[in-house]
């Protein structure tokens, strides 16, 4: 299994059953409370808090992410049926034989930016298509998806 993105990942870990929503909490007095509790265990969900008192609609919690084996090998690009000795031995394998991505000649200097989502969410990406010196705070910018493998598309920004 694989994802492009959050949306999809969220999507297949509840179809897998781990995912439990929980809509209109107190950010304050409830939600880390909840994240504490339901959050123990060695099955415990992925917790998806909405509708978060005082804070605009679509803005979201998510906690869990990587605290069951499935969501970890999910997460990992790993198959989701694998055991905990598996998971080991390819994060060991990863480690000693790491695939690292050249850097592409034409894209050097990078320009490395903070980029603020439409959506709330701030991301380090970079900035394609421009000399760092033309790179302005608050410049608009539109996502670019580059496909570096079959599993992994990295986005990267363009002035819009």
């Amino acid at each position: 299994m694989s994802y492009r993105d959050l949306r999809e990942w969220l999507e297949q870990v509840d179809a897998m059953g781990e995912l439990r929503r929980i809509p209109g909490c107190d950010w304050n007095l409830e939600i880390g409370a909840l994240a504490e509790v339901a959050g123990r265990g060695q099955d415990a969900s992925a917790l998806l808090f909405d509708n978060i008192k005082d804070y605009p609609e679509g803005h979201r919690v998510l906690v869990g992410m990587v605290e069951s084996l499935k969501r970890a090998a999910l997460t990992t690009n790993l198959p989701t049926d694998i055991t905990r000795n598996e998971f080991i031995a390819a994060w060991k394998e990863r480690l000693n034989n790491p695939k690292l991505i050249p850097p592409d000649k034409e894209e050097l200097p990078y320009v490395v930016a903070v980029i603020e989502l439409d959506e709330g969410p701030r991301m380090l990406s970079n900035v394609i298509g421009c000399k760092p010196e033309e790179v302005r705070c608050d410049m608009p910018v539109e996502v670019a998806f580059e496909d570096i493998t079959d599993e992994m598309t990295l986005p990267k920004f363009r002035p819009a």
